[in-house]
């Protein structure tokens, strides 16, 4: 049962009440492994250290229970797979929130609740044959404690942990095993916290880092085991019991995620595993061991050396020296206000750049103009939907589908458009024109857009359009208002005094700009008609006062709906459209009430 995980070692007392002979460690062993009461008097004859905890099964008791231990604390189910449910609670808060989570899906058994240690964890697979221990190496967490062993970085052997430590985990793992009787596998997860060696927990059991340090010592765990559980020793097998010799390689376990291809899942790391691979990187030296794994799991270093930094209060002294270290590697640093003052108090030079709810200059600015390629960002707890959260997901979802809407761009990161066709309003706005007009020969005024947009170079393409079959309708001017009212009015105050009477007609690429066109119109004594697009609400009240002949209405809302539709089939792998047109719809004297309220 021992080589399938925690699946199968919860399927071994029912196994064992129906008569089925369980090889390797009994199952009553296991379950004193599991046990929280049981294991803490194991501990306690072993005279082992563990973080202090207790078992629970209400939100009530957890709570006392924590408040008596001291915040932050480890909240966790017994008997789960792969650290499912387990959190790291900062108040009475999380305590509730976690407690009602588990409860719902984790009753068969009690809740554990632990002092939270913020050290060094370290990792230990071995073999036991019911006389003696086969260990092969001690593995080093990259990570503090706090992040689920199978998401961490492993290094083997240990590069920052004293000799006497590894003196003692050796000690710790051969009282563990004998204590629970262990024949076969067992894997124990330990903290180093000042000096001080503490017991997580152990699973007699295979575990996910059996494949990496049977590798890279060259000792075949598995098979060694299977023989012990059917009744080989260690020795009779030619190995000698205790800890095997160091090796000189170094070997780096990296976890390998797929963040990018699970949307809006996040990507912090916590107690319970996200990984859903690993890679290792091998050398003689740490940097370039690390550098290999990096390189298998596909993640490209930073290339440009510029990165953006948000961290979170409680971090930022620690995070200063890493900062530091960044700069006089070259590093140029982007941060958000909180962290730019910190860094800039600590004489750090860094760029300020702004949160993504501002409208320029923003995070999402510089990470989708590809100006950075490394993002740090060390998050408050629980704050999805906050800045935190999005940037996280924007900056491991290079493949996100990226949905554009009303104004189209040139980015080869845009994965589909959902807007109006322009084309079709500027064709609509003049054919209107010239039905009002009742005539094929005048003259007109036409104010556009920002020059060189999307919108201002298709509308004004649709008017051309319709003008190449009328000859006689001259343009007079035309000019960019930058979709603005004040700005159009001004332009049209010049084209009065330029041309007079001369102007029989305005058309405009916008209703703001056409309502300013309307009011120098107005001042100067003058009944011009005026036609706009989109059908904001005050374009809608000037037609029905008779102050703008039409409106070809924008559908923001189709729009809108039709990007949402669109992002859930890209989300779902369904097939959706490349570009999606929502039609506009003109607004003349006949019809405004319904659009009244629209826009």
């Amino acid at each position: 049962m021992q080589f399938g995980g925690q699946t199968a070692i919860k399927l071994t007392k029912a196994l064992t009440d129906m008569g089925v002979k369980i090889l390797g460690t009994d199952a009553d062993d296991v379950d004193a492994a599991e046990d929280r009461e049981r294991f803490d008097e194991i501990l306690e004859k072993c005279h082992i250290d563990r973080p202090r905890g207790s078992t629970v099964f209400t939100a009530e008791e957890a709570i006392e229970v924590a408040n008596k231990l001291g915040y932050p604390v480890l909240v966790r189910p017994s008997y789960v797979l792969g650290g499912a449910g387990m959190e790291i609670a900062l108040n009475d808060g999380d305590i509730k929130k976690f407690m009602k989570i588990i409860n719902r899906q984790y009753q068969e058994h009690p809740i554990l609740i632990d002092k939270y240690l913020s050290g060094k964890e370290v990792e230990v697979d071995a073999v036991c044959d019911g006389h003696g221990i086969l260990i092969p190496g001690i593995m080093e967490h990259v990570e503090r404690a706090g992040v689920h062993s199978g998401d961490s970085i492993s290094v083997y052997p240990p590069q920052k942990i004293k000799q006497e430590i590894k003196d003692v985990i050796v000690d710790y793992t051969k009282r563990l095993a004998k204590a629970l009787h262990v024949v076969g596998l067992i894997n124990i997860q330990f903290i180093v916290y000042e000096d001080q060696v503490y017991v997580i927990e152990v699973n007699p059991r295979s575990s996910r880092t059996i494949p990496y340090i049977s590798k890279v010592t060259d000792i075949p765990i598995v098979a060694i085991a299977t023989k012990a559980i059917m009744g080989q020793t260690i020795e009779e097998q030619g190995y000698s019991y205790g800890i095997v010799p160091e090796k000189e390689t170094i070997a780096v376990k990296m976890p390998v995620f797929s963040f990018e291809k699970i949307k809006g899942a996040e990507i912090s790391l916590g107690p319970e595993m996200k990984s859903t691979g690993e890679v290792l990187g091998i050398s003689k030296n740490l940097d370039e061991a690390i550098y290999k794994a990096f390189m298998g799991t596909g993640i490209q270093l930073p290339k440009r050396k510029n990165i953006i930094c948000t961290i979170k209060d409680s971090s930022k002294e620690e995070f200063l020296p890493i900062a530091k270290q960044y700069y006089m590697f070259g590093y140029d640093l982007y941060a958000t206000e909180g962290t730019y003052k910190f860094l800039k108090e600590h004489d750090v030079p860094v760029h300020f750049v702004n949160r993504i709810c501002e409208k320029t200059n923003t995070i999402f600015d510089l990470m989708f103009t590809d100006t950075v390629d490394l993002v740090i960002d060390i998050p408050t707890r629980n704050d999805n939907l906050k800045d935190g959260f999005l940037i996280r997901r924007f900056a491991v979802e290079a493949g996100i589908p990226i949905i554009g809407v009303n104004t189209m761009v040139n980015n080869d990161k845009l994965t589909a458009y959902v807007g109006s066709q322009d084309v079709t309003a500027g064709e609509a706005i003049m054919e209107y024109m010239i039905e009002y007009m009742g005539s094929e020969e005048f003259n007109i005024v036409v104010i556009e857009g920002p020059m060189g947009q999307s919108a201002q170079l298709q509308r004004m393409e649709g008017i051309t359009n319709v003008l190449k079959d009328y000859p006689d309708i001259k343009i007079l001017a035309q000019n960019t208002a930058n979709w603005s009212r004040s700005e159009a009015m001004a332009l049209m105050e010049t084209w009065i005094t330029t041309y007079g009477d001369e102007i029989d007609a305005v058309v405009s690429e916008n209703d703001e700009m056409a309502l300013g066109a309307r009011e120098a119109i107005e001042a100067a004594g003058m009944d011009i008609p005026c036609i706009g697009i989109d059908g904001i609400t005050d374009a809608v009240s000037a037609i029905e006062n008779g102050k703008m002949i039409a409106s070809d209405f924008q559908n923001a809302e189709g729009q809108i709906t039709g990007a949402l539709e669109t992002a859930v089939k890209c989300v779902n792998d369904e097939e959706y459209e490349k570009e999606l047109w929502i039609p506009f719809e003109m607004i003349t004297p006949d019809n405004f009430k319904d659009y009244q309220g629209k826009y």
